[in-house]
């Protein structure tokens, strides 16, 4: 199976785990990489939505997002007061325990975290979800010599 490249991430290690388990997916299911990349992103949008509507949606085993109140007090330091709730995830239990009982922390993904939320904290960014994911698949589709998404 041939590894295809994730637009928009970095060229460090922490790109490599979203492109292995791509790999993964595809060759556990057998469908290809261009499928699974569709159905994920499709997913993604899906949760990005209901999120949106103020739903909170479970992953059976893996755990739970919900669009949580943001405290007046941090919306009172914020510049942008219009912003009401954040998406949270609280992992399952299941999920909680295997990776404790995994290959255990490592000091670059405090870094990679740390630079996600500066990247990201207080973002005025437009860009959707659906415009990221959708330009995602049209660049996987690219890659893999397929018209469309």
């Amino acid at each position: 199976m041939s590894m295809i490249r994730i637009p928009y991430l970095s060229k460090a290690a922490d790109r490599e785990s979203l492109q292995r388990c791509l790999d993964i997916s595809a060759e556990r299911s057998g469908v290809g990489a261009d499928g699974v990349v569709r159905v994920m992103t499709l997913f993604l949008e899906a949760v990005a939505d209901e999120l949106t509507r103020g739903r909170a949606v479970r992953i059976p085993g893996f755990g739970v997002f919900v669009p949580a109140p943001i405290p007046e007090r941090h919306r009172r330091m914020s510049r942008d007061l219009t912003h009401r709730c954040r998406p949270v995830f609280s992992p399952s239990r299941g999920l909680r325990a295997q990776v404790a009982l995994g290959a255990g922390p490592n000091p670059e993904n405090i870094r990679i975290l740390k630079r996600h939320r500066s990247n990201h904290a207080n973002s005025t960014g437009t860009r959707r979800v659906f415009s990221a994911m959708q330009a995602l698949r049209q660049q996987v589709a690219a890659q893999l010599g397929r018209a469309g998404a």
